[in-house]
């Protein structure tokens, strides 16, 4: 193997079926071994590869094995439209993730993967509204990831919406990119179980009444104005997940003296003890969710 993809030395290993591709050195007793992992396993991580994995390692990649399923490219930032082109050779791929990968701008030859269940293009600025929009013809979604990406607006999340196999989807860190507008679509979905809106400052509680009880974990910031509001609108909800918040969550105690403090809902009581019964998971870590798949 070239010094494109990386030796993978003996901190290669497998997790759970996953080839893990480590990123360590390029000496060459190793590279003959790694040719041959590569050629054997059809379920490929290299996110602990990111210094080495680039634009040619990916075409060798794709080349030694035509047959892979699952390809995890989170972080490997020196891969862009030039090396994504080869991917549309993998007519059985089901996973990808691209998270990270911050030079692309073209999504045209993963369109092709029409077998596609789980995709992250989490962190891709550089794609734009349009293509985003595009996903929709991916019918065999089940996950997508689009946090943190600049170019997700109402639009393209009324265009995803279409998808209708998708289970769990990912809208964290979009801050006031999307509103109620384009959620509206998304209440509708008819099998959404997960929805992440961590950071999509926007959006406001009301919307919440209209996901039916099939949405079992919603996931949101810790904001003050918020979480009072959102106690009237999450009956349908199987789990809340809160997170953030810097201190304890605090109760009103009856003396109408909110605190300032805009990282601490208040519930009452009674509000608090409903909200368990109903499952509600409070997350005061700072941050406590998976950013990518």
């Amino acid at each position: 193997m070239s010094k494109h993809v990386s030796n993978a030395t003996e901190h290669n290993r497998l997790n759970g079926g996953v080839l893990v591709i480590g990123d360590n050195s390029f000496e060459l007793p190793f590279i003959k071994r790694t040719r041959k992992q590569i050629s054997q396993h059809h379920k490929l991580d290299f996110s602990r590869a990111v210094y080495a994995m680039n634009d040619e390692g990916l075409k060798e990649v794709v080349h030694l094995n035509p047959h892979i399923t699952h390809l995890d490219l989170g972080r490997c930032d020196k891969i862009t439209d030039v090396g994504t082109v080869c991917l549309h050779g993998l007519k059985n791929l089901k996973y990808l993730n691209l998270y990270g990968c911050y030079e692309l701008t073209d999504i045209s030859h993963i369109m092709r993967l029409t077998f596609l269940t789980r995709l992250n293009l989490s962190g891709m600025n550089d794609v734009s509204s349009s293509a985003l929009r595009e996903l929709s013809k991916l019918t065999r979604l089940q996950q997508l990831h689009l946090s943190d990406n600049d170019k997700v607006d109402d639009e393209v999340i009324k265009s995803i919406s279409q998808l209708q196999r998708l289970t769990h989807l990912n809208l964290s860190l979009l801050f006031g990119r999307i509103s109620n507008d384009g959620l509206y679509c998304v209440a509708a979905m008819p099998v959404l179980t997960h929805l992440n809106l961590y950071c999509c400052t926007n959006i406001t509680a009301d919307i919440f009444s209209r996901f039916g009880q099939g949405l079992q974990v919603l996931i949101l910031q810790n904001e003050r104005k918020l979480m009072k509001d959102l106690y009237c609108h999450i009956h349908n909800i199987g789990t809340l997940q809160v997170v953030g918040g810097i201190r304890p969550i605090e109760f009103d105690d009856g003396s109408g003296d909110d605190s300032d403090d805009e990282n601490v809902p208040i519930f009452s009581r009674e509000e608090w003890h409903d909200l368990k019964d109903r499952g509600v998971k409070i997350d005061n870590d700072y941050i406590n969710f998976p950013m990518t798949m």
